[in-house]
């Protein structure tokens, strides 16, 4: 039993000093354990406050260079506003003496033209000096003497002046006695065919005018006619002798070898002398086409008077034919728009088919009983009956406001849609025409 209880307390003295040992190895692993964490989480603390530091450098590092591009920007927008600022001073430098160097020319350039405004005045009033002083010297002498001194002193033998004074002076009296009776015979024919206009006009109270024939009219025409022809062919040869004693005068002044100033002036003058002649013979011409076609509109006007006389007395009176148009268009619009429907038919004689597209704006003057403005016309017809038709197509497709009047003047109808006292608003409704068949050819007319 004492072995036994010394082999229990041996082993359990075993079983302790293994426990103690146990106890004292965990205790050792649990401090290694312990040690090796505070190793791990020194080199952690480490790690990081050594990316910290490099951080911190690099923050620093980027915060330096960042200041230094700062700095550089600053210089540059500071260099290029210098610079800029030294190109605007550069320029203004330039443009000042530009400037400069324009006002200087400016002001010689007003000094050369009031210099040079001067020299002309003052050989302007040289030469009034001098024109003054020959017109005193020769204000006693008439052209005839002057011209006559000049050939003296140049001894030229041939005066033309003394040889074709009286012949010119005859062809001029009746030249200009001719142009007065030709002007005579159209006033008068103007005033007979205004007489003759006025006397249809109830209002007028002027005098009574004595008409003269138109045979009679004619003859006294071509009475004058006659003579203007025949005093033509006698200026064309006086005008055929003047230039052959003029070239002979020319041909003597060269063999003597006159060119002087003296020469000059008779040259101009005899060549004035001429050009006069040619002229007067020129004012023949054209003033006997002049009154040719005078008298030929004259008697168209007399002729168209004369026959819108005529179809005026067609009719009772102006006023029955107004009423009767008038009646007549009112019947159209009723039956038109009672169902008698047109649209779409072709209707012809429309006058205004055969005019040509114009921004002209015909004019009708005193016309009675139509009042004065601007027409939309639609359509001009001589045929009553085309007139008709085209009133009803132009109601059937809307256009209730037609209506018209009778120009005493062509004879013809005018259908209109409407009518303005000024010419804005009537240009804006012919602007505004559509597809109607019937306003295909509006146009503006103007009633004085």
């Amino acid at each position: 039993m004492a072995r036994e209880q010394a082999e229990k307390e041996r082993l359990a003295r075993e079983q302790a000093e293994k426990e103690r040992l146990a106890k004292e190895q965990a205790e050792k692993d649990r401090l290694a354990r312990e040690q090796a964490e505070k190793e791990r989480l020194a080199r952690e603390q480490a790690e990081k406050e050594r990316l910290a530091k490099e951080q911190a450098e690099k923050d620093r590092l980027a915060r330096e260079q960042a200041e230094k591009a700062r700095l550089a920007k600053e210089q540059a927008e500071k260099d290029r506003l210098a610079r800029e600022q030294a190109e605007k001073d550069r320029l203004a430098r330039e443009q000042a003496e530009k400037d400069r160097l324009a006002r200087e020319q400016a002001e010689k350039d007003r000094l050369a033209r009031e210099q040079a405004e001067k020299d002309r005045l003052a050989r302007e009033q040289a030469e009034k000096d001098r024109l003054a002083r020959e017109q005193a010297a020769n204000a006693k002498l008439s052209v005839g003497d002057k011209i006559a001194n000049i050939e003296s002193k140049l001894n030229i033998s041939n005066n033309l002046l003394d040889d074709y004074k009286s012949d010119i002076n005859e062809r001029t009296k009746k030249s200009d006695d001719l142009i007065k009776k030709l002007d005579s015979l159209v006033t008068e024919r103007d005033l007979d065919l205004k007489a003759f206009i006025a006397e249809d006009d109830p209002n007028y109270r002027g005098p009574a005018r004595k008409f003269v024939s138109t045979t009679q009219q004619n003859a006294q025409l071509n009475a004058i006619k006659s003579q203007i022809s025949s005093n033509k062919k006698v200026f064309d040869d006086l005008i055929f002798d003047f230039e052959n004693a003029n070239r002979a005068r020319l041909n003597e002044m060269k063999e003597k070898g006159l060119n002087n100033e003296d020469a000059k002036q008779l040259n101009e003058y005899y060549d004035s002398v001429l050009t006069d002649l040619k002229n007067k013979k020129q004012k023949y011409i054209d003033l006997e086409k002049l009154a040719d076609s005078k008298i030929k509109q004259i008697n168209a006007d007399v002729e168209e008077e004369r026959l819108r006389r005529i179809k005026k007395a067609e009719y009772n009176s102006e006023q029955q034919r107004i009423e009767n148009d008038q009646r007549n268009l009112e019947n159209i619009k009723n039956s038109a728009t009672n169902g008698q429907n047109t649209q779409g038919q072709e209707v012809s004689g429309n006058l205004l088919d055969n005019e040509p597209v114009t921004n002209d704006i015909p004019i009708v003057k005193k016309m009675n009983n139509v009042a004065s403005g601007y027409y939309v016309v639609l359509g001009k017809f001589k045929d009553t009956k085309q007139r008709d038709a085209f009133i009803k197509q132009v109601v059937s497709e809307g256009g209730t406001s037609v209506n018209q009047f009778y120009n005493i003047y062509d004879g013809n109808y005018y259908v209109f849609l409407g009518k303005f006292d000024e010419l804005s608003p009537a240009t804006n409704e012919l602007s505004k025409r559509g597809t109607k068949s019937y306003n295909k050819k509006m146009k503006i007319v103007q009633v004085q």
